[in-house]
């Protein structure tokens, strides 16, 4: 409970830094730590949930190159009785059959790599677009813990994330971070520890935000290989949408003998892509919040030095409403 006598106290701390109007400002650069750390974390929550995608679609393709497999079987000629054989119209029409499932098998093939080297890509950008998020995420929460005057805590394994996982190929002599993005998580991490090992508190927290170098270069990488995340798993969705669409032709010219499982096999193309689509944007949406984080960062220590305008709290506001619904958006999605 804040008592009279504490509120006194406060503001007299307030004025003695030089901060006027202190618990706005306080409470403005709290609400964009919560909200950045917020949907950050999020990000590295549902990532991992991708590859199951990838092989649900992989199965679905795998299931239905056994219904065609069926198909060209029963219509394959050349072990049937020569009465049956004799029309040559028939024949031609049996072999145009047999063509287009050859056809449909091949598209099958091409969708199934498709998504095979949408699935691989996904896989090399995940670590780094986990790495960056999760630093993106431990600054915001020291922003917060300093707005309200907390200590920062500092866990070990932030500083090594970016040495183990920059050391771990992803095929020849590449690693899973490139240099920029090690150099990134390197430097906020090492802003973080500072603030933790030398006890930073809210007489610090002007210090802090001006020293925004380490974090906008964390939010530009990260804005990079979200993008590159984001384009694989568009390109994944058109994938799906093919795939369906090759396959209701043939079951509209009833070319495949088992029209439940082909129906099945549509549905489930549909309904993955429905999820891949969510979750793409899902990922647009925490994409455009980081273009926001850099802006608000500035709003939020500007506001520092003087009561801040309504205009600058609503549009701090704002941006919270933005980052906690990509964050739901993300939870939805995945």
């Amino acid at each position: 409970m804040i008592t009279p006598r504490f509120a006194l106290f406060f503001l007299f701390l307030c004025a003695g830094l030089g901060l006027s109007g202190c618990a706005t400002n306080m409470t403005s650069v709290a609400t964009f730590g919560d909200a950045t750390a917020a949907v950050a974390q999020q990000t590295t929550e549902v990532l991992p949930k991708m590859p199951q995608n990838c092989r649900e679609l992989q199965t679905l393709f795998s299931e239905q190159r056994a219904i065609v497999s069926s198909a060209l079987t029963q219509k394959d000629t050349k072990n049937q009785p020569v009465a049956r054989k004799a029309a040559l119209s028939a024949a031609n029409d049996v072999n145009d059959e047999r063509g287009q499932l050859d056809v449909y098998v091949e598209s099958l093939a091409s969708a199934s790599g498709t998504v095979q080297g949408n699935c691989k890509l996904m896989d090399s950008y995940a670590p780094q677009l986990q790495a960056l998020s999760s630093t993106l995420a431990s600054y915001a929460s020291a922003v917060k813990a300093l707005a309200q005057d907390q200590y920062v805590t500092y866990r070990p394994e932030y500083g090594a994330l970016s040495k183990s996982v920059g050391s771990i190929p992803v095929g020849g002599t590449k690693s899973l971070l490139d240099p920029k993005q090690v150099d990134a998580i390197n430097g906020v991490e090492a802003l973080i520890y500072k603030l933790a090992t030398q006890s930073y508190r809210q007489s610090k927290l002007k210090e802090v935000l001006d020293n925004s170098k380490p974090v906008e270069n964390v939010i530009q990488q990260l804005q990079i290989v979200a993008g590159l995340y984001l384009v694989e798993i568009q390109g994944l969705a058109v994938a799906q949408l093919n795939a369906a669409g090759a396959a209701k032709v043939l079951q509209q010219k009833q070319l495949l003998f088992e029209p439940i499982a082909v129906q099945e096999y549509v549905k489930g193309l549909q309904a993955q892509q429905s999820v891949t689509k969510s979750r793409a944007s899902a990922l647009q949406e925490y994409i455009q919040v980081l273009s926001k984080v850099g802006p608000t960062l500035t709003k939020a220590r500007d506001s520092i030095n003087r009561v801040p305008l309504q205009d600058t709290v609503r549009e701090i506001e704002e941006f919270a409403h933005a980052a906690y619904s990509a964050q739901q958006s993300l939870r939805d999605a995945f």
